[in-house]
């Protein structure tokens, strides 16, 4: 497993915990807007954020994307 499968792995956690929803569907939201991809290719940005600037990142990349269909 690479180091950035780990962070999203990580990212899936860290959500699913302040969240505080499910595991399984934090998944199916990062499937729905296509999460994963931007997690890999930005991960290393994304990484030097703590762990709640990680959850706002995610929660306004799903707002674009809400914003934008």
């Amino acid at each position: 497993m690479t180091n950035k499968s780990q962070f999203l792995i990580y990212c899936i956690q860290k959500y699913s915990q302040i969240k505080k929803i499910p595991g399984p569907d934090v998944v199916d939201l990062f499937d729905k807007y296509n999460l994963q991809d931007y997690i890999l290719e930005f991960s290393e940005l994304i990484q030097a954020q703590g762990d709640l600037a990680i959850v706002n990142e995610i929660d306004e990349f799903i707002k674009l994307r809400k914003d934008n269909c």
